[in-house]
């Protein structure tokens, strides 16, 4: 039998796809988190190559889900921002998991903003209560922030009561709020850190990777939840004083990226402690968590949540051709 040709999907085909659509990323990310606690789909430690500049880097991160075993490959350089360009760019090569055939490459960068996008707004559903509007501060705005207000409004349409950001960009932040304005977002620019985080109910931090940590305990007063999208924002006594830790994956205990991580290993978190949010999903946090408790969230990006996208991009662009 001749071997299936390779399917290339652009970044175009990937949209045209539907994937990258709230409910339709929301729903592949639960399912790829329910098959991850049943133990079908399985990450592998990634591997890293660092060049030069702190974050210039490029990652690899293989996974297997159901019957495909792919790769998602990122490259990063923040110098990129100085050149208006992305700070990271990805694609993921899907696999036959039987026969080991390559079956698609997929240009993914869209794909990471919008797994990263689901799964957070995931997190808001398990771990912050959704009975109630709330308010969200955001840290960052990149395209990952975009991409995870707008999803959290589209499971929550009218819960969001206001959403501030700030950016050390004023530009970019400006930029963001005129975007969730058009959207019909109660949205404002916030004047310092502290203005975009202290209050807030939901926070996400979603910073180019900080080189020195800057989020303090006193400036999570008021705070329930904190989504670190990006690695280095907590200082360790704003992890410490936290009441829970979550993650997605507890490989990321093992690498010196995270807050979270570094404040595992230093003794201030017990790594016992740290639960993940697969498991949280079928049993939510419930509704009289103590008065002023606050959950970090460590998003950590796993190989499994852009191929199960990709994966799903290309079986819908098979559909839609008349392929096998």
């Amino acid at each position: 039998m001749p071997a299936s040709p390779l399917a290339v999907l652009t970044a175009a085909d990937v949209r045209t796809s539907g994937v990258l659509s709230p409910d339709v990323a929301v729903d592949v990310m639960r399912r790829t988190l329910a098959a991850k606690r049943a133990g079908v789909a399985v990450d592998s430690p990634l591997s890293t190559l660092t060049l030069g500049e702190p974050g210039h880097r490029f990652v690899a991160h293989p996974a297997s889900l159901e019957d495909i075993a792919g790769v998602k490959w990122i490259g990063a350089n923040p110098e990129n921002l100085r050149h208006g360009q992305p700070r990271a760019s990805a694609s993921v090569l899907l696999s036959d998991r039987q026969d080991g055939r390559s079956r698609a490459v997929v240009e993914a960068t869209s794909i990471s903003a919008a797994r990263t996008a689901a799964v957070g707004a995931l997190a808001v559903e398990a771990l912050a209560s959704t009975t109630a509007a709330f308010s969200v501060g955001v840290i960052g705005a990149g395209v990952s922030s975009l991409a995870f207000v707008d999803t959290v409004i589209a499971l929550y349409p009218d819960l969001v009561r206001t959403v501030t950001v700030f950016d050390l960009a004023e530009e970019a932040g400006a930029r963001l709020v005129e975007t969730l304005r058009e959207r019909g977002v109660a949205a404002t620019v916030a004047g310092s850190v502290e203005e975009a985080v202290t209050a807030h109910e939901v926070v996400v931090l979603g910073t180019s990777d900080a080189v020195t940590p800057y989020v303090t305990p006193a400036m999570l007063d008021g705070v329930r939840l904190v989504v670190a999208i990006s690695l280095n924002d907590l200082t360790e006594a704003a992890v410490a004083t936290s009441g829970r830790w979550v993650t997605t994956d507890r490989q990321l205990l093992a690498y010196d990226l995270s807050s979270t991580a570094r404040a595992v290993r230093s003794g201030a978190v017990s790594p016992d402690r740290i639960e993940l949010l697969e498991d949280l999903m079928v049993d939510p946090a419930s509704g009289d968590r103590p008065e002023g408790e606050r959950i970090v969230f460590d998003l950590w990006g796993l190989g499994m949540f852009d191929i199960a996208l990709a994966a799903a991009a290309w079986r819908r662009q098979e559909r839609d051709h008349g392929q096998r």
